[in-house]
């Protein structure tokens, strides 16, 4: 195969498939580069006005900038270099390096960013989409250097491949549609999310009081002060460091406990050997409840499988008294993290040592006002998996199309 005919993706809309080969530009063949400035700080008649003010920190997961963290005004938005509406903003210098959004109105940024106005020859759409696929490859670039950065000069000279307008145009109007479906689940996500952290606020009681804001009709008892050693077995995973096999037993970790769920994408593997000692002190049943203790502490998760092993991670195991069902609500509450920051705080290393998960102290109802509260929970807790499930499918989606869709 030639050197030309290697500049065909994988994947192409059928009426180009015949089409000729995509060709090799450098960026700056594109249009114009612009690398922002920050107005001055020291005049305050630049600051909180109506004009978006981009710096990194604004370039996230989501695809359109729409809102910065800091504003500007007319007179600020003047001193700056402007960027029109439907420009491609990359992150050229920190640790996002490589981040790429695409600006929703027209703006300013600061000179971290280097923003790609494309000319008339070059749909937006679609060189947002390409330069998203490079900009891996792009940080690599930078990573080499002593001060990880991308300056306008050598973003400028990378080497990109385009189709005909007609063609970029097609494929840039498909992602854009792809990217709007995405950013409509994020935003079905953080909704049930917020909603979520409003209940917990309401359906548990405040700091002080005893009885909650909100709660289901028929309960009005106080809910009583517990230790959760004493009412729940407390256990850990093992601390020893068993050799890795390529097939085995999962052995889970802090990493491995993500915000709604066990994540076993990254998880090292031992034997049966060593997974039958393990288990003989801290077996894991479905329903137990897990949590990181070294690192990342928190994150609880309620186990629905018991096929794997825990190293460095809190086991909690269901008594008669406290329902794992409500518990685990608990442990996602402000009540549980502002115990964990108090432990830490000044700590080198966040740990979390097993005595003072025992010692937690918390505030619980009755048996069937936990039932109502965990089972109420589990439901909301069940439809953000959905919608997260949902939007991750749609993220892969994505990938695979940008791996197929371009060179």
């Amino acid at each position: 195969m030639s050197h030309i005919n290697k500049r065909v993706p994988k994947r192409r809309f059928m009426e180009f498939n015949n089409a000729v080969a995509w060709e090799q530009h450098k960026v700056l063949e594109l249009g114009e580069i612009i690398t922002g400035n920050t107005p001055s700080t020291t005049n305050k008649d630049y600051y909180k006005g109506q004009y978006l003010f981009v710096s990194p920190a604004d370039i996230q997961d989501n695809r359109y900038v729409s809102k910065t963290n800091t504003t500007v005004t007319e007179l600020g938005f003047k001193t700056g270099r402007f960027i029109r509406k439907g420009s491609i903003l990359f992150v050229s210098i920190g640790s996002t390096i490589g981040k790429v959004g695409q600006a929703d109105l027209d703006l300013i940024t600061n000179q971290q960013i280097n923003s790609i106005i494309p000319s008339n020859n070059y749909d937006d759409d679609f060189v947002y989409s390409n330069l998203l696929g490079i900009s891996a490859k792009v940080k690599q670039l930078a990573a080499i250097q002593a001060v990880p950065i991308i300056n306008k000069t050598e973003l400028g000279k990378t080497l990109i491949n385009n189709p005909s307008l007609e063609e970029q145009t097609k494929i840039g109007l498909f992602f854009k549609k792809l990217d709007n479906t995405i950013a409509l689940h994020q935003r079905k996500l953080e909704k049930i999310k917020a909603l979520k952290t409003a209940y917990l606020s309401e359906m548990f009681p405040a700091e002080g009081e005893t009885k909650p804001k909100r709660r289901f009709a028929g309960f009005t008892d106080d809910w009583e002060q517990r230790e959760l050693g004493e009412e729940s077995d407390v256990r850990d995973g093992t601390h020893d460091s068993p050799k890795y096999f390529d097939d085995g037993y999962p052995l889970v970790t802090s990493k491995n406990l993500k915000e709604f769920g066990l994540d076993l994408s990254d998880v090292s593997l031992i034997s049966d050997k060593d997974f039958r000692a393990i288990n003989k002190r801290s077996k894991v049943d479905i329903g137990d409840i897990l949590f990181g203790m070294i690192g990342t502490i928190g994150n609880p998760v309620q186990i629905d499988r018991d096929d794997f092993a825990i190293k460095n991670v809190a086991l909690i195991k269901e008594q008669k008294k406290i329902l794992n069902s409500f518990l685990i609500q608990v442990l996602k509450s402000q009540v549980f993290n502002r115990y964990i920051r108090n432990e830490n705080a000044g700590g080198t290393q966040k740990f979390l040592s097993l005595s003072k998960v025992r010692e937690f102290r918390f505030l619980c109802p009755n048996i069937e006002e936990q039932t109502r509260i965990g089972n109420f929970f589990k439901q909301i807790d069940d439809t953000i998996t959905l919608h997260q499930r949902k939007l991750q499918k749609l993220q892969n989606i994505k990938k695979a199309y940008l791996n197929e869709m371009f060179i």
